[in-house]
């Protein structure tokens, strides 16, 4: 019995130290992809929590915040790939970028909460790449200058 309970607890510890692997490989993983959108410039910071203790064992994640500011890019780091396969979820995907140029218009501050998100579990196992397959409607709120908004309407 003494043995059994010694193997349960180091076999309980494992998981909880892959299960936190996995929450900072997630991390690094949106970070990278947001970097590459954005041409490596500024600051990119992520935050994953998985719905649970074991959440991202069970590939059900409550929410990825990426913070990021000071970036400029043609697109949005992330496209919607419908297809089907073996799929994770993401309660919330939250994108708040501050001081940033998205297609040659200077953005104050852009933050969007894009819910009950389905990825592509394969391309982010394999290839640390976040490939949408599903979401929700979200909201979002962009906050541009009164310069900003005279580049836009000349344009």
């Amino acid at each position: 019995m003494d043995d059994t309970l010694k193997v349960l607890t180091v076999g309980f510890f494992a998981l909880l130290t892959f299960h936190a692997s996995l929450e900072r490989r997630a991390a690094r993983a949106s970070d990278s992809q947001v970097n590459e959108a954005f041409n490596g410039m500024g600051e990119v910071h992520s935050r994953v929590q998985s719905r649970g203790m074991f959440g991202m064992l069970a590939n059900d994640i409550w929410s990825i915040d990426i913070n990021s500011s000071h970036q400029s890019s043609d697109r949005l780091p992330f496209y919607l790939h419908p297809r089907g396969g073996w799929k994770g979820s993401i309660r919330h995907l939250r994108l708040h970028f501050t001081d940033f140029t998205l297609a040659g218009l200077p953005i104050d501050r852009m933050d969007a909460d894009i819910p009950f998100v389905k990825y592509d579990l394969g391309h982010a196992l394999y290839k640390d790449r976040l490939f949408l397959r599903g979401a929700g409607e979200g909201s979002a709120v962009v906050k541009i200058g009164e310069s900003s908004l005279q580049a836009f309407i000349q344009r």
